[in-house]
């Protein structure tokens, strides 16, 4: 195509009436090209039949792979303005990555000591819960406890920090995201691979586990270079290393691609699975003594009865028997915390309606007289058997690609979700949740090379409208916190059999049924410990009124999380990268959506007055825009600055719309939709570099950058209006990759993170103390403040290596450390910095391969969370055999 000179005239008239008369300046020339008789400018090229992992990225670690996952169109890795991480084939199949905490061996961006659970949907990125999709359409997915954690789908991904691109539309996390890209069908040849683990060795004496895995991948041409199949089934019977915790699932993937002629690619994929597994709530009573020596303060906790004014407690034994009653004062202290000193014995039967009659638990306090100092293993856990979760998952997505010209190519790309699950635990909650989406984008990539004013630039763009539907329907079966045996009440070190919802108090096991006027408690009186369980015709579980949480007739026993939801996204973006000669490119996009949602009852009757009325719904748009300049001074070093305005749709944050309160104080309006928590402002500044530093063999990056997330807004004691709260997140962020061959391949990063919430309100934790007047429940005031976000270490650095030698013997190895962190917000309760090494040696042969993994070899005694011990030594061995 010959240059296209465009005059000055016409560019200062662009320029005058705005970005949007320049863009269409600039597609003018592709709108008047000559066509060929078959359409086509006559320079058509051959499609990528959706292959987006080249072969290079086959064999190899680095950073070689055209991204996608940002602008839409395919960009090289060294020209993206973000601090973007590839996983490529390779290290999925060959590494060990058991749960999303483990991408952290190759991306700067994701934090260690969170998202350690294997069922973890998404990791932390940056400071905070990261977002999911497949060939850039987001994903269903709840911040945890998603599923069990599985790649079967998946053959690469590209990890990216900051929010979701102009072209993915607007979502609820801003931190950064996965996008994974799907198993595709080879044209020429018929191939698969089975993968299979069986059993799992873990020191300090804790023995052999099974935790069979096995995986089938076969895929191949039904008609060469036209037709093509690819199936991959993955199952797995897991027995944890933690108590009573263990997964079983079943996960079908399939894809078919089509390629009708040299310009039409198809791609259609599926998943199904169906998930059994179990939820790890960990400890409870934490202590620096716990998470430093593991020495925990065993034995019943006494609760604390209100009746009026007045506060009892009963007097136990070492068993939980209740001996007699005494009556207690409430003290509130210095730092906002409550004790509760003990005072004269009462004469009252606890099971009657006198004394200590109706009241409410506000608190539990630890009796040294009961509670006494011992030392237990990692493993054990909160939870009981028999209390599984069900989750079954289906997930199909229809890409159409369309080479018009060398210039012009045409996407659509259908995806439909669908996810329920069916949860129920100990820990003192019931979900049933159904969620469904159906989103579809269009979208036109069109690629330009003309000049203007002298000056060589390539343009490449992607414009295009997405649709986004999303009903959810939860019913959630809760009660207050710390009333399970994830709170403080309960001894850990008991019997497993006495970790059912209410064992301490003589109640009925979970779950219940009756009336909203059925005794919950009896021991001590009709107490009103727990919210009331209403019948769900549509579940064979219970749930509580649904509703918002402000003071008022409604709002006083209502639920956040029994919903009946819709969301809809409707948007036009555009997306644009001008290449201005050798030296600099300049990359600009905005995006507009219409966000509409109603909320409305789940329940079938109006269990209280009112209820049916209950809903409401929003209706705004949500503007966006991002844009980034980078410069090369020599063709393999990128420098960029990039600059994101994202409105952030925070409401949608666990999977749904949720009830809120509209307004404060005396003026609140329970049970609607409040706007704010659907144009949430996120503002990134990211400075960073990308260096070649050895031509096909190492790879560096840096960034420096600083976010602000709003968060939730409140009106602390003294204020008259309400407060923004928000996060804070700045950092740095460093990494090499470096392969000279196919035998070596090795990264090191590292991230110094400083997180912050700003304007937030802060409580005093409870020190968790055995005198028999502290209550371990927590603060009973709160004031506003920045603090420090816990369970986020501020330095964080991970490195691997693997070697091959020529015989297909071969060592690996991967490092991770970081430094102390806090747990609590005032800081008296932290983890200590600590590391983290796992080895391993394998057999690489054309037909097979053999490995044995084993994980942090040096036993070291690591954490996620205050709550969240880790795993000590452990092993394993993986078959492969390829065909």
């Amino acid at each position: 195509m010959p240059p296209v000179r465009i005059s000055a005239a016409r560019l200062q008239r662009a320029l005058r009436f705005g970005p949007a008369l320049l863009a269409a300046a600039v597609l003018s020339p592709l709108l008047r090209a000559e066509t060929a008789a078959d359409g086509t400018d006559g320079t058509v090229e051959q499609l990528d039949k959706f292959v987006v992992t080249d072969a290079k990225s086959l064999t190899t670690t680095l950073p070689v792979r055209p991204v996608s996952a940002l602008y839409g169109f395919d960009t090289p890795y060294q020209d993206i303005p973000r601090s973007v991480t590839q996983v490529n084939p390779q290290q999925f199949q060959n590494d060990v990555i058991l749960s999303v905490s483990d991408l952290g061996r190759y991306s700067p961006s994701v934090n260690q000591a969170t998202g350690q659970l294997d069922n973890y949907g998404t990791p932390v990125l940056r400071g905070s819960q990261g977002d999911l999709y497949q060939n850039g359409v987001r994903l269903i997915t709840r911040p945890q406890n998603n599923r069990p954690f599985t790649l079967n789908p998946y053959e690469a991904a590209d990890i990216v920090a900051g929010p979701a691109p102009i072209v993915f539309a607007p979502s609820a996390r801003t931190a950064g995201y996965v996008n994974y890209i799907t198993k595709k069908p080879n044209f020429e040849h018929t191939q698969g691979t089975l993968n299979v683990i069986l059993g799992r060795w873990y020191g300090d004496g804790e023995g052999t586990e099974p935790q069979e895995r096995v995986q089938l991948d076969l895929g191949g041409p039904i008609k060469r270079g036209e037709l093509a199949y690819r199936l991959s089934y993955e199952g797995e019977d897991k027995h944890s290393f933690y108590s009573n915790v263990r997964d079983r699932y079943h996960d079908l993937y399939g894809s078919l691609g089509w390629l009708p002629n040299p310009t039409t690619a198809v791609d259609l994929n599926f998943e199904y699975g169906h998930f059994d597994w179990i939820v790890n709530n960990f400890q409870n009573r934490v202590t620096n003594d716990l998470i430093r020596n593991g020495t925990y303060l065993a034995g019943p906790a006494t609760p604390i009865v209100q009746v009026g004014s007045n506060y009892f407690s009963p007097v136990l034994d070492g068993t939980g028997a209740v001996s007699s009653w005494i009556r207690r004062t409430r003290v509130v202290n210095a730092n906002g915390t409550t004790s509760f000193t003990a005072g004269a014995a009462v004469a009252t039967n606890p099971t009657s309606n006198t004394t200590a009659g109706a009241g409410t638990i506000v608190g539990y306090v630890l009796d040294p007289s009961l509670v006494h100092a011992t030392t237990i293993p990692a493993s054990l856990s909160l939870n009981a058997p028999g209390f599984p979760s069900i989750t079954d998952t289906f997930n199909s997505q229809f890409r159409l690609k369309k080479l018009l010209s060398s210039h012009v190519t045409l996407i659509n790309n259908s995806t439909y979700q669908y996810y329920k699950t069916d949860t129920s635990s100990n820990g003192g909650f019931y979900n049933w949740i159904e969620s469904k989406t159906f989103e579809n984008r269009g979208e036109a990539l069109v690629k330009l090379d003309y000049t203007l004013l002298g000056l060589k630039i390539e343009h490449d763009s992607s414009t295009g409208f997405s649709y986004r539907w999303e009903p959810n329907r939860n019913y959630k079966d809760s009660q207050r916190s710390g009333y399970g045996p994830t709170g403080d009440q309960y001894d850990l070190t008991g019997s497993p059999s006495s970790f059912t919802r209410n064992a301490f108090f003589g109640a009925t096991v979970y779950p219940f049924s009756g009336s909203v006027n059925d005794p919950v408690l009896t021991r001590y009186g009709y107490l009103k410990g727990f919210w009331q369980y209403l019948t769900v015709p549509e579940s064979p579980a219970n749930a509580v009124t649904p509703g918002g949480s402000a003071t008022g007739t409604l709002a006083g026993n209502l639920s956040t999380a029994t919903y009946d939801t819709t969301a809809q996204t409707l948007g036009f973006y555009t997306q644009h990268s001008f290449k201005l000669g050798e030296k600099f490119i300049w990359d600009v996009g905005f995006r507009d959506s219409l966000v509409w949602a109603d909320i409305a009852n789940a329940l079938a009757s109006p269990i209280v007055t009112g209820n049916d009325t209950l809903g409401g719904s929003i209706r705004l748009w949500s503007p966006t825009y991002s844009t980034s300049l980078s410069f090369k001074p020599v063709p393999r070093l990128t420098t960029y600055v990039t600059f994101d305005r994202v409105r952030a749709t925070n409401g949608n944050t666990s999977g749904a719309v949720a009830w809120s309160n509209v307004g404060f104080g005396t003026s609140a309006v329970p049970n609607q939709l409040d706007k704010n928590n659907y144009r949430s402002l996120s503002t990134l500044y990211e400075a960073g570099l990308k260096a070649e530093l050895v031509p096909n063999q190492l790879f560096g990056t840096a960034a420096v950058y600083r976010q602000t997330r709003d968060l939730t807004l409140s009106l602390p004691s003294g204020f008259s209006e309400p407060v923004q709260a928000k996060g804070l997140y700045e950092g740095v962020e460093v990494s090499l990759r470096y392969q000279p061959n196919r035998a070596f391949a090795a990264g090191v990063n590292f991230s110094y993170l400083n997180a912050l919430n700003l304007n937030s309100t802060y409580s005093v934790a409870a020190p968790i103390v055995a005198d028999n007047s502290t209550n371990i429940l927590g603060a009973t005031t709160a004031t506003l403040r920045d603090y420090r976000i816990v369970n986020l270490p501020r330095s964080t650095a991970t490195a691997y290596a693997s070697y091959t030698f020529r015989s297909g013997f071969g060592v690996n190895g991967a490092f991770s450390a970081n430094d102390a962190y806090n747990v609590s917000n005032d800081g008296s309760v932290t983890v200590p910095g600590t590391y983290s090494i796992d080895l391993g040696v394998f057999y690489d042969q054309p037909t097979y391969r053999v490995s044995v993994d084993v994980q942090n070899v040096t036993d070291s005694n690591r954490h996620a969370g205050g709550s969240t011990p880790l795993e000590p030594v452990n092993g394993r061995v993986r078959l492969t055999y390829k065909f």
